[in-house]
């Protein structure tokens, strides 16, 4: 299973959604804005390993 795309979207209500789409089905989690920073933080650190063809694929 490849991943093919992840997405930070803000929400109203004070809360950020982060998107992880894969062939055809999208699984997201929602986190409060207040920790927004540090969770940005950890997908562009993710979306960098991958692009470098790093990191383990988890079964899913």
């Amino acid at each position: 299973m490849g991943l093919d795309a992840i997405e930070v979207n803000a929400i109203k209500g004070g809360m950020i959604a982060i998107s992880q789409k894969s062939e055809g089905t999208t699984q997201s989690v929602l986190f409060p804005a207040n920790v927004a920073d540090a969770v940005i933080e950890l997908v562009r650190e993710a979306e960098e390993e991958l692009a470098s063809g790093g990191g383990d694929e988890i079964p899913g």
